[in-house]
């Protein structure tokens, strides 16, 4: 019966040190605080409109073979690498030390806690919360959600200015930056900001109205 509890002073003691966060459970699932139950691939984007016919419909999708083709292979290979340089292994490994120092700061000056979140596409989603409900700051009832832009990390991205202002503030990391898995297509983007959105209202306990998205450069679309 002290197992739960012990786990979970454990978790508490871990997490004042660096660690492979590969390792670290889950704390949040996007379909934790509803009845979605389908668990995978639930689609957050609108596809196009489709307005022909079935044999018009047929042909022009022929036609538009070659484009389509090209245009995943772009996408997929150096087109998303210009947008989210951050998935870029060598450019991560290049500023991992600057990534460590932002996490000792925030955990250690304002008490900040990691946690992983996982989206309804199976990626793990690297968040970092503050919290200064209980503080004096007149501001630290509103949380402030920072979605950060190319290149940009919740280690090292926009996070002070929501911090130096007195709100609460979460951070997390696209899919494929640093502690988050999978890679940055429109669809994982949308499910990682969903997960994070559930966090923030189901598990913390924000009102949507105390809420606030900050964002910056790609972070924007999120």
């Amino acid at each position: 019966m002290l197992l739960p509890f012990s786990l979970s002073l454990l978790q508490k003691k871990l997490a004042s040190y660096n660690f492979d966060f590969r390792s670290w459970p889950v704390d949040f699932r996007w379909d934790e605080a509803s009845s979605r139950s389908d668990s995978r691939g639930v689609s957050l984007l609108r596809p196009e409109p489709k307005h022909r016919s079935a044999a018009n419909g047929f042909l022009h999708a022929i036609k538009k073979l070659p484009c389509q083709i090209a245009s995943y292979v772009v996408a997929h290979t150096f087109g998303r690498r210009m947008l989210y340089p951050g998935s870029v292994y060598l450019l991560q490994k290049a500023v991992m030390p600057m990534l460590l120092q932002g996490q000792a700061r925030l955990v250690e000056e304002y008490n900040g806690k990691r946690t992983k979140l996982l989206a309804c596409d199976g990626n793990e989603i690297d968040a970092m919360f503050v919290d200064r409900r209980e503080s004096s700051e007149p501001h630290g009832k509103k949380l402030v959600i920072c979605c950060e832009g190319n290149a940009g990390f919740y280690e090292v991205g926009c996070l002070p200015t929501p911090l130096d202002a007195g709100y609460s503030v979460l951070g997390w990391n696209h899919p494929g930056f640093a502690g988050s898995t999978g890679v940055p297509l429109p669809q994982n983007e949308a499910n990682a900001m969903d997960v994070v959105m559930q966090y923030a209202i189901h598990r913390l306990g924000f009102l949507p109205e105390d809420i606030v998205v900050y964002a910056w450069s790609i972070g924007g679309f999120t």
